[in-house]
């Protein structure tokens, strides 16, 4: 119907094409009269659709204005949301320190937890790094988080592990060997071995070895007074009185003494030593030297060394910190004695040796990249005396294993370690301006460009490593939300040529298979998402694309294996030469050129340019050179005169039929030669080599005229869909025992239900978990009705396999009105959709609204559109099943085992098919900002935004009741099929001069492909929008701190003094806000470095931060924000003192009672013999910390008083000494 429309209308625009060129023949003036006054103007429209209406209007006002076609709008991937990172310092999981996002917040959810704190994890005291302290220097390690490191029991302090004494290193002397540690783990070591303490603090590895041979040298038999022989150092000989002989053994034949070689062995210094008969060291063990006089003579500096011709059985020398260590043996396992150096080093899972406390990343499949398959995981291995040890980094990849290998010559040692999976943090980068550094600097983060064609591409920041999600989420969740990320449309357009077909003119390549495979690389890199494998190579498909070849999982089969080498530890620039080279967004307006439309005439008041004058000489070769220029100058002007009417009515032509690219130059140049040769015959220039001027006019329009019969240069589109879905797990339970198949690698949820929706984890919580399958089944989901959650439509008629939806009276659904309706299957399933019977379940395109998930309640929209946009949109014959009429829709569920329903379920319902009689309905229609909602203080101008529920022309006024015509103000309204969005087709415009309280009244036209404005249907009732402007703005009226129970109120413009003890101040933030929007709730943050940071405690009145803060000067700057966006900033400028002062005592008086007054909160305590007493010793004069002290008074005693402040400064001596004799 609208091609024979459009034909129809064709006709008569060449009818009035003709009668305008008779005009110009009849009524023509001198061209020197000639001018057109008006600028060039351009009339943006919303589709190419063609008007014959407008088209009159404008031919009418040609001499006023001319029309180009409007550039192809941008395209690219959809827009990356902020989002707001929030930190579980414990989640569900038992993971410390996790950051996530406001959509995955939740009170089950293993990677989330119920009460996150409203900041980042690396911006949180809590989850701090710093140095964790165990045991008082035992052990020390660097940046440990705060949280961890309080959880495992130890001291977290903020200083960098060299700052700290308890971990400063230095030698500890162990008898005649020496390592470097710290103090305390020296104390340890020699009192395990029964070694004096010898600690020397700054000693190192490169000077350890000398000190080993001094103390060795002093060590060697004691001869007592008593004839009996001890080896021991000479301090130890000196301080039992003895002879001391350096460097010699008690079984030395010289020294004659009762101590004599024996085939008796010890632990001693992490080696195995001969022991004498008297139970004293002796050398190294070395079995083939038992028989040796002058090894049991002296001690010696050289050993024997472990190797394979002189295995551990007849060697003690240990290498205790790598690859052996003193152990008891039985009998067989050595020549001589019960002890043997044991072999400490271990074979990893490709059989490779590995030293004694190496440490090593073990991964389930391809690491890195975005690949990171389904259901892996990371895992830390480490050998530990011997043994592999392995454990998981972190549920759902919450924790990635970083590895670095420290390469000495031909050895290596690899050190590993499992840290925070940041990959939230690289997605949140896509909001900032500084988006492309941030991502580069992070070494868990991809910088990624997508190029799919000229016009399609985009930069991105993507997860190294993505995070794991839920499998048995049954409801659109955050996993939702990040896949939905992915989600892209290419818009491809397509040129028709002369020869009546159609050639693709921009983004071609989003036809292909490339589009495909780069959107689903996005997709899985954002999580569990998207086509893909789990880690036994196993996968589904979970994209839907319309209008390019699909990718499947099966293709990424590759990625099963390894990637070699793990997670190297980079520095920036690496990871910057490694990333993806970064690119612009280049938006189509900007790249497509339509031919013979951009090249437009400027101003119509320089109508013929330069390329009119080329045009003239070129026509018929070198003989219009020379008859054309042999005219008079009249002839000439009304030769140039017409052609400039004729390519200006040819610009027309090509804006109204949406004609590119050759055929619109065509079209124009043709035009031109109909206008100029009309031009000449009217100024007496009769023929042009023997053809009549009219002639060649009429041969020019019968070009435009086949030009528009055929179609040549319209143009069309086609929109290319992709949608990116949450993975899910193969159907049935057949590959479940695998999970349980390596007993290193416990099975955990994760890990079980990614093998298949029938795999479920039993014996969670112990140390033997087990994957297995539910018992398998045949039969597939029931289906049922649930409830229409459209008002006034109904479930009717149900039966075993279909339901009838209606309205009141059995209506029908109005055209744009969806009618949203559930299902129920009798077990957890997911369901698919079609208009029209498909055989079977994997075919079927459409997911209900719970996408990919399994769950037993379904949720679907029929929605209907009127004949009139379809048919305005070109959609004829079966496209338009689905949309009007009688419609069924035929539903197939499949549960965990892929049994899905042979028969659909049919959901009966009727699209009202009549002509569209209704308006807008602005029940439904949305809007931002909402209506009634208020503006920030100041506000002048704000953009709005409509959504209509069917295409619509909008316009407003201030003033209601308004006829539309007469309406003020109009809105720009995109109204092609395709521009439909989530709430329907939009609409934009600016209000401007905004006041306290503003209101605006809006009416809509629909059917805008209609020229008759009679037919279209108008609202008659306003729909009222009202917006205001908050009148006062935010502000901030109190700042202070709490501090041991005081308040301390900040001043802006001075330093509050804050006194503490120790070097750490556990203090409050407390700010106070008013005015604004809602009387002062709002949500306030601290600056602190680069980072604004949410308080822990905002979204009030009174906003509450905890920190851990040491002694210096601070100035914080604290901004808070309400709910539109008023703000409020102050600064609390403090400092932090530590005080080493004890109390002191300002007053002392005598009222019955000694009464004494101290400078500040202390305890004091009384003694009545001198000032040399431990204060809590003596006699409290109270029970808590205060500055007023009072105890009984004794005239005969001296009154000697000690006080004790809040941070344990106590006097020295006496804080005051009380004489009675002297004392009044």
């Amino acid at each position: 119907m609208i091609n024979k429309i459009n034909k129809k209308e064709n006709l008569k625009f060449l009818l009035l094409l003709a009668v305008l060129q008779g005009f110009l023949l009849v009524n023509m003036a001198a061209a020197d009269s000639y001018l057109i006054s008006s600028s060039y103007q351009s009339k943006t429209k919303t589709s190419y659709s063609n008007e014959f209406s407008d088209l009159v209007s404008d031919i009418g006002k040609i001499f006023i204005s001319l029309i180009t076609i409007k550039q192809i709008g941008v395209v690219s991937a959809q827009d990356i949301n902020n989002a707001t990172l929030q930190c579980c310092t414990v989640t569900n999981s038992g993971a410390l320190c996790q950051d996530t996002v406001t959509e995955f917040i939740s009170s089950t959810s293993p990677n989330s937890c119920a009460n996150p704190l409203p900041t980042k994890c690396s911006e949180t005291s809590m989850c701090v790094t710093g140095t964790c302290i165990y045991n008082d220097g035992l052990t020390c390690a660097a940046n440990a988080p705060k949280q961890a490191c309080e959880s495992s029991k130890g001291n977290w302090t903020n200083l960098g592990i060299f700052e700290v004494p308890q971990c400063q290193k230095g030698a500890c002397i162990l008898g005649n060997n020496a390592q470097i540690t710290t103090k305390k783990h020296c104390e340890a070591l020699s009192n395990s071995q029964g070694l004096p303490i010898n600690f020397q603090l700054g000693m190192n590895e490169a000077n350890l070895s000398a000190v080993i041979q001094s103390q060795s040298s002093l060590q060697g038999a004691c001869i007592t007074a008593s004839g009996s022989c001890r080896f021991v150092s000479n301090s130890e000989c000196t301080n039992i009185s003895g002879m001391f002989y350096s460097g010699t053994l008690c079984s030395n034949t010289d020294l004659n003494t009762s101590c004599k070689p024996s085939p008796q062995t010890k632990c001693s210094n992490g080696n195995v030593y001969f022991l004498d008969t008297c139970g004293n060291l002796a050398n190294v063990y070395d079995s083939s030297k038992i028989n040796s006089t002058e090894y049991w003579n002296s001690v010696s500096q050289e050993s024997c060394t472990i190797n394979s011709t002189n295995p551990a059985k007849s060697c003690g020398k240990c290498d205790s910190i790598t690859s052996s260590q003193c152990s008891s043996a039985n009998k067989t396992q050595v020549d001589y004695g019960s002890y043997i150096c044991k072999d400490l080093t271990c074979n990893d899972e490709k059989g490779k040796q590995r030293q004694n406390g190496e440490s090593w990343c073990s991964y389930d499949g391809y690491v890195g990249e975005g690949k990171d398959l389904v259901g892996s995981e990371h895992w830390l291995v480490s050998c530990s005396n011997g043994e592999v040890k392995k454990n998981i980094c972190g549920n759902y990849r919450s924790k990635i294993c970083q590895q670095k290998d420290i390469t000495d010559g031909d050895k290596t040692f690899s050190i590993a370690s499992c840290i925070v999976n940041e990959a939230i943090k690289c997605i949140d980068y896509n909001g900032d301006e500084d988006m492309s550094k941030k991502c580069n600097g992070n070494s868990q983060c991809l910088s990624k460009n997508i190029k799919i064609d000229s016009k399609f591409e985009f930069d991105i920041c993507l997860p190294q490593y993505p995070r794991g999600f839920d499998m048995k989420e049954e409801t659109v969740t955050g996993s939702d939300v990040l896949c939905s990320i992915a989600n892209t449309e290419c818009t491809v357009v397509y040129v028709k040529t002369l020869s009546g077909g159609w050639k693709c003119a921009e983004n071609c390549d989003c036809e292909k298979k490339e589009f495909s495979e780069k959107m689903n690389d996005f997709c899985v890199a954002l999580g569990d998402c998207g086509s893909y494998i789990n880690y036994v190579g196993e996968g589904t498909d979970n994209i839907n694309t319309k209008g390019a070849p699909e990718v499947s999982w099966k293709d990424y089969k590759k990625y099963l294996t390894p990637k070699s080498g793990g997670i190297q530890t980079l520095t920036v620039q690496q990871l910057t030469e490694s990333a993806s080279s970064a690119g612009s967004v280049t938006p189509l307006s900007e790249g497509i050129n339509l031919a013979g439309v951009q090249s437009g005439l400027g101003s119509a008041g320089t109508a013929v340019t330069a390329t009119n004058f080329l045009f003239l000489k070129t026509v018929g070769n070198a003989y219009i050179h020379t008859q054309v220029m042999g005219v008079s100058l009249y002839s000439f002007g009304a030769a140039a005169a017409g052609a400039s009417i004729g390519i200006i009515i040819g610009q027309l032509l090509i804006k109204k039929l949406g004609i590119t690219g050759t055929a619109a130059t065509a079209i124009t140049v043709a035009s031109g030669v109909a206008g100029a040769t009309i031009g000449l015959h009217y100024a007496g220039v009769q023929t042009i080599y023997g053809i009549s001027t009219l002639t060649i006019g009429f041969i020019a329009i019968a070009v435009v005229v086949i030009i528009i019969a055929i179609g040549w240069g319209k143009t069309k589109t086609k929109t290319v869909k992709f949608t990116c879905m949450p993975w899910q797990a193969p159907t049935g339970g057949d590959m479940c025992t695998k999970c349980n198949g390596d007993p290193s690698k416990p099975c955990t949820k994760y890990r079980c239900e990614s093998l298949g929706q029938a795999c479920v984890l039993i014996n969670e919580n112990t140390d033997n978990p087990l994957c297995q399958s539910l018992k398998s089944e045949s039969t597939p989901p029931k289906i049922s009705s649930g409830i229409v959650l459209t008002e006034n439509y109904f479930f009717k008629d149900e039966t075993t396999n279909s339901v009838n939806i209606s309205g009141t009276n059995k209506s029908c659904i109005q055209e744009f009105t969806p009618a949203v309706f559930t299902l129920k299957t009798d077990e957890y399933a997911q369901c698919k959709w079609s208009f029209t019977p498909i055989a079977s379940y994997d075919s079927m395109e459409g997911f209900a609204a719970e996408a990919t998930h399994y769950s037993l309640n379904h949720t679907f929209a029929a929605t209907g559109l009127s004949l009139g946009i379809l048919e305005a949109n070109e959609v004829h014959g079966n496209l338009i099943d689905g949309f009007s009429g009688d419609m069924k829709m035929y539903i197939r569920c499949k549960d965990y085992f892929g049994n899905f329903n042979l028969n659909e379920y049919v959901v009966n319902f009727c699209i009202n098919s009549g002509p569209d009689l209704t308006p807008v309905i602005h029940s439904l229609t949305k809007t931002s900002p909402a209506n009634a909602s208020k503006l920030k203080f100041g506000t002048n101008t704000t953009n709005f935004t409509m959504w209509t529920n069917e295409p619509a022309e909008c316009r407003y006024d201030k003033s209601k009741d308004k006829d539309y015509d007469s309406m003020s103000n109009s809105m720009s309204c995109l109204t092609n099929l395709s521009d439909r969005q989530i709430f329907g087709w939009p609409c934009t415009t600016t209000f401007t001069n905004l006041s306290k309280q503003n209101s605006f009244y809006i009416k809509c036209r629909d059917q805008p492909w209609k020229t008759n404005a009679s037919e279209r249907n108008t609202n008659i009732e306003d729909y009222a929008y009202t917006i205001s402007v908050t009148e006062t703005n935010l502000a901030i009226n109190s700042t202070y701190i709490i501090y041991n129970g005081a308040r301390i109120n900040i001043n802006p413009v001075t330093f509050a003094e804050i006194l503490g003890g120790g070097s750490s101040f556990a203090v409050e933030f407390n700010v106070e806000t008013t005015s604004g929007v809602n009387n002062g709730i709002s949500t306030c943050f601290y600056q602190w470095g680069n980072d604004s940071i949410p308080f822990l405690n905002t979204n009030a009145k009174v906003h509450k931060q905890k920190f851990n803060l040491i002694n210096g000067n601070y100035n914080v700057s604290i901004t808070c924000r309400d709910s539109v966006g008023n703000e409020a900033k102050a600064m609390m400028p403090f400092k932090l003192n530590i005080d080493s002062s004890a109390p002191i005592v300002v007053r002392a008086y005598n009222e019955g009672k000694l009464k004494i007054v101290t400078n500040e909160q202390a305890k004091c305590y009384a003694s009545y013999d001198n000032c040399n007493f431990n204060a809590e010793s003596g006699q409290a004069m109270e029970i808590g910390f205060t500055k007023d002290h009072t105890i009984a008074w004794d005239p005969k005693k001296i009154h000697y008083i000690k006080c004790k402040d809040l941070f344990n400064n106590t006097n020295s001596g006496c804080a005051i000494q009380i004489n009675p004799t002297k004392f009044s």
